[in-house]
């Protein structure tokens, strides 16, 4: 074997393989079943019970590092959120529900900051990372699925109804980009650090998610048979993954940087 095809095929161990599935965990509330769910793949990795299950359980969530969730959004019904390891663990901290009677289902995070969109009117607000201290940001035309964006600082921002059309926007207020889904009532809208790509649900096809790029072009469907009746309408990653994506780049000019330096030699 030759010394350039046994460096290929030495390199090909560290290229990326094709995923069933999200590659990260993907973090999925159904506040009405009163139950948190994992998934990664094409399988469930792990499920347990709210800590807050009265007034419909917990809907919107963040993942700055640990799983911070806050009651269901209905009027009425805007009980704490709690605190939870990545594997699941309740850790004791409770999260108050924000003042000022915004109804939150779904919830994002840069790592410093939560955000999350009031479901009645369209408002974007930013709290701390424990849902305190909430301020307006701006009002986009989409009213539930919210997601950080960290290749550009920005929130896709999805409808509940309607034409399931996916905004793009600075953190400003400023309509960046959009696409439309063919079904509406999109749900549990996060990013997948590791690739870059969005997932999100519907609440007409409960338990299957789809895979989107930042274009708009839909990549793939997963079938999720436990929560083909579960109401899933928070959907995060954990901030703190890592974009697989770009290592395999830097690796790929590195490799062709290589070759190159070994033709000149010739």
């Amino acid at each position: 074997m030759s010394r350039k095809l046994s460096l290929v095929l030495g390199c090909a161990a560290f290229l990326p393989i094709l995923h069933a599935g999200p590659i990260s965990v993907y973090y999925v509330t159904a506040g009405d079943e009163t139950t948190n769910w994992a998934l990664q793949g094409s399988g469930v990795v792990n499920s347990w019970t709210q800590n807050f299950t009265g007034g419909g359980g917990e809907y919107a969530i963040a993942v700055p590092g640990s799983i911070r969730t806050l009651g269901n959004g209905n009027s009425g019904d805007q009980g704490p959120g709690s605190d939870y390891t990545l594997g699941g663990t309740f850790t004791g901290t409770t999260y108050n529900y924000p003042v000022g009677g915004p109804l939150f289902y779904d919830g994002t995070s840069d790592g410093t900051n939560n955000y999350a969109v009031d479901f009645s009117t369209g408002n974007v607000y930013q709290t701390s990372s424990v849902w305190t201290s909430p301020v307006i940001l701006f009002t986009s035309a989409g009213n539930l699925g919210i997601t950080y964006d960290n290749t550009n600082n920005s929130l896709w921002i999805s409808d509940w109804s309607g034409t399931g059309t996916i905004r793009d926007y600075s953190l400003a207020g400023t309509l960046l980009s959009s696409f439309t889904t063919p079904f509406g009532d999109v749900t549990s809208l996060a990013m997948d650090y590791a690739d870059n790509t969005l997932w999100m649900g519907s609440q007409t096809t409960e338990g299957t998610f789809y895979q989107y790029s930042r274009t708009g072009v839909q990549l793939s469907t997963q079938v999720y048979g436990a929560l083909v009746t579960q109401n899933t309408l928070g959907g995060e990653f954990a901030i703190t993954a890592v974009p697989e994506p770009a290592t395999f780049g830097m690796l790929g000019l590195a490799l062709t940087a290589l070759f190159a330096a070994r033709r000149a030699r010739r």
